[in-house]
Parts: C-alpha cells; structure tokens; sequence
C-alpha cells in the first residue's frame, strides 16, 4: 500500500489509445512518437516489452497504448480503451473514412472517451481533408470548423509533419479533463497486456487508475486471483519500486495470466462489485447434443489479448448444425498437455504467432493430431470457417511439402533428368530430403502399412521455374526438381513427399 505521504491530487499523464482502419498509420504513428520523443531508446522496440510506453511534451508526460488496430481485433481495442482517457482517431488522407473508422469513433462514443481525429498522411500529393471532413460530417462526426466540437490534428507518421502540434493538441485535451488522481487510496488499475513468459513467468502490464503501486503490496484481481508484487518494470525496460497513477507497469507475481482488460486492485472488496467484461464464451455445453458435428479447438496464443480476439470472433462464426467447441485456451507455447488433450478428444490445435517446440511437434505426428500455426490472424478464420463450410480437409498430420510429377525432361548437354512437378500442399525447397511413391492412395496407406516402400528416396539438388533457379516454390507453383542422385523412372503420376 501507499505510503501516507503521497499526493493527494495527483495530475497524472493522460493515457491514450490509437484505432482507425488497417493501413491509415496507426503502427507508423506510433513507432515515430517512440523513436523520436522517448529520451531513452532500448534495443528491440519499448513497445514490444509491455505494450505501453510514456513521451514527454513541454514538461507533461503522455501515455500511449501499443493497441492492434486490425478488425479481427475489435475486442482488444475495445478492452485496451477502458484503461484510456483519449482515443486517437487515425485517418489516412489518401483513402479517407472507412468502416473500421467508424467502428472505432463507436467504441469512443460508446464508453464516453474524448476523442481527437489525426488526419494522417498528409505528405502525400492531392489529399483534400475536406472531403473527409464532409465524409465525417455525412456520419454525424461533426469536427471543428465543421460545425462541431472535436478537436482535430493533421499529420504525417512518416515525415514527422504536424508530430509536435499533435502532441500540443494531447495536452490541451487533457488539460481540459482535468485528470486528476489519488495516490493515498487503495491501488487500482486495468489489464491491457498478458502473457507467459518462458523465464518469468505469468507477467502483465497494468496502467494505474488510482493509488501508488509498489513492490511487495499483495494485490488480487478478478479472477480470484491473490499476489504478492515481486517485481515492477516500467516501459524502458528498467527495475521499479512503485508506480503513479497514469504510469504503465509490468507486474510479476501472479501465478498465471491475467485476463486483459480486467482490474487489479489492492482492496478485495473493491472486485467484489465488478464482473469480468469476458468474452462471449464459445466452448461446449449442455446445448451441444443438437449439433450434428462439432469442431473440437484448442487455441494457444501470444498474449491474452490475441486469444481474447480469436475467441471473440470464433463466436460470431456460425454454421447450421456445426458446433465450434473450444476445449482449452491459453496465452504461450503449445504444450504437450495441450496434445494429450486434442489426442483423447479429436481437437486440432490452432497456434496464433506463438512457439510451437520441436518436441511438441513430433508428439503431435506420433499421436496424429493436427497442428495448424498462424502469423496472420485472418488466415486462421478463413481455415475455421473452410472447415465448417466442408471446404478444407484437415489432414491428419501437416504435410511439409507434397507434389505431383506431371512431366518428365532429359536434357540433351547435361542428360540430367527433370521431373516436372506441381505442388499439391506445403512446399519445396531446395535441398529437402525427399521420397517418391506410385501414387497418392499408396503414399496415405504407407502411414499405416510399414512394408509399403517408396520408390525413391534422395534430395532436392536444385529447383527451376523456367530458367530460373528458385529455392523455394509454394502451392500450386509448377517447378522443375532437379533430384540428387538422379531418379530415371520417374514418370507422369508419381507423388513426391518431403520428409
């Protein structure tokens, strides 16, 4: 707890969130407050550490939220603007409003948050912000010198154009909220960040709301949750002994992941009152025997806040007679438990831009269960609703690379044999260790049969596409397989598998 000297009217820094449309800058925008207006740059991105950092303009500390601002991730940004006090309308000057434009003015308006429109990419030849200021209006987002009130900002995250004055329109606003806080009152503040993290354990980034958070204070969260502070880090990546109102902090002790967006507060009874704003749930139960078919998911993620994306979205995905039944969920590495568990129940497991270990993986072959891994968050979507809709079949082990031989070449100098091929799933590269079987129906009955035998067994020497030498050639590609050794019965129908 705080010490009962502290201020008692503390003017905190205005914490601030950014959302708009994919592509408008908010990345970029970002990026260039970090690398310009921090006065200390740590190796690797501050944001990457804790999901938050903290500029300084005319003596005033500011606080931005790293917040996603992709559709599929609504949720998150829906949660991270609880924690702030201004949201930042990002428009490209270029494409003008656009529908997450919209959705994210919503989301403000919705919970009462202030917000200011950065019209951004103004560098940019023939932009005419009028015509977006009238596209707004036709919204009835109405901003100044428009007949309304909204304070607004024009930028370039690219040249720095307008950085200055935008940071100057920030502090009026907040200058105007009077955001004020006290420190001698009971710890509060909301999640906007959760993870596992391999060396430290369960960590996650709170901004403080109201008291002074300090190492060694016992703190609980909503979902039942008691710890004892081990340990603070502020955004540079530096040790701490306590944190103000305003500040973002990275929080060890908990014993596993916090929810995002939940409140951790020093006054038990305080949660008492407050009910997790939780994501719609979309795991099984009494209502699962009207399906017909249920899709069994095990979804692992980088952070609580991914997951909570996925989950979020998953449960707006539906199909008549399909249940999709999320048996277990969580932020980090797949692990083994998580394979065990899909094995005895049929579940594939869907990895979002986190580590899948090698171990875990041949666990996963052994054991025939599926496990699809994903950097883009739409690709994981578009293959659950494939699934639904009967459009993808999800094999029972992920296939490296797989190809049909199509033709068959000898060239006349070298007398070297190609073999023409079109890859069926996966991909090839050069120098991939290879068989080659009569046929598909041979290859999938070698899975179970031992005795089947391939044909060949050797290397990818060397790839071309026409003239061209390639390392790599994906789905669909038509490539020529220059084999080491050389393989000369190949012929027309043979299937290629890499090991």
């Amino acid at each position: 707890m705080a010490s009962k000297a502290g201020v008692d009217n503390f003017i905190k820094p205005s914490v601030v969130t950014i959302m708009g449309h994919v592509d408008h800058g908010k990345t970029t925008l970002l990026d260039y407050i970090r690398k310009t207006k921090v006065a200390e740059k740590e190796e690797g991105g501050i944001t990457q550490k804790i999901g938050a950092y903290q500029v300084e303009a005319k003596g005033k500390k500011i606080t931005f939220i790293d917040t996603p601002g992709h559709a599929a991730f609504a949720k998150m940004r829906a949660m991270g603007e609880k924690a702030a006090d201004i949201v930042i309308i990002v428009i490209s000057a270029k494409d003008g409003v656009m529908p997450q434009t919209l959705e994210a003015i919503d989301l403000a308006k919705n919970s009462n948050t202030p917000f200011i429109i950065a019209f951004n990419k103004v560098d940019l030849p023939q932009v005419d912000i009028n015509k977006i200021k009238k596209q707004l209006a036709d919204s009835n987002v109405l901003v100044e010198g428009w007949g309304g009130k909204i304070p607004c900002s024009e930028i370039s995250a690219k040249t720095g154009k307008g950085i200055d004055d935008f940071l100057d329109l920030i502090l009026l606003v907040a200058e105007l909220l009077e955001l004020k806080s006290k420190t001698l009152e009971p710890f509060y503040g909301v999640v906007i960040e959760s993870a596992k993290n391999p060396k430290k354990g369960a960590v996650c980034t709170v901004i403080v709301k109201t008291g002074t958070l300090q190492v060694g204070d016992t703190i609980y969260s909503q979902d039942g949750q008691k710890t004892k502070i081990r340990a603070l880090m502020n955004f540079k990546g530096e040790n701490v002994r306590k944190v103000l109102p305003g500040d973002p902090a990275e929080i060890l002790g908990f014993a596993k992941a916090v929810k995002l967006g939940s409140v951790l507060s020093a006054d038990a009874k305080l949660l008492e009152s407050k009910k997790l704003d939780a994501t719609e749930s979309v795991k099984g139960g009494k209502g699962e025997k009207k399906y017909s078919k249920i899709l069994n998911l095990i979804i692992k993620a980088d952070t609580r806040g991914s997951l909570d994306a996925i989950l979020s979205t998953l449960s707006a995905i539906k199909k008549e007679g399909i249940f999709i039944n999320v048996l277990q969920e969580g932020a980090g590495a797949v692990s083994e438990s998580d394979i065990l568990l899909a094995a005895s129940s049929k579940a594939i497991v869907l990895a979002f831009n986190t580590f899948v270990p090698k171990a875990v993986l041949d666990m996963a072959r052994e054991s025939k269960v599926i496990v699809r891994e994903y950097k883009i968050i739409y690709r994981l979507f578009e293959e659950v609703e494939g699934a639904l809709e009967g459009i993808l079949e999800l094999e029972e082990e992920k296939i490296k690379g797989r190809g049909g031989i199509i033709a068959k070449f000898k060239l006349p100098k070298s007398g070297d044999i190609v073999a023409g091929c079109k890859v069926l799933a996966g991909r090839l590269r050069a120098k991939d260790k290879v068989r080659i079987w009569e046929t598909a129906d041979v290859l999938k009955e070698s899975k179970e049969n031992e005795e089947l035998k391939p044909l060949y067994e050797g290397v990818i020497k060397n790839l071309k596409m026409g003239t061209k030498d390639v390392e790599v050639a994906g789905k669909d590609n038509e490539v020529g397989v220059f084999l080491n050794p050389q393989f000369p019965a190949v012929k027309v129908g043979h299937i290629l598998e890499v090991l």
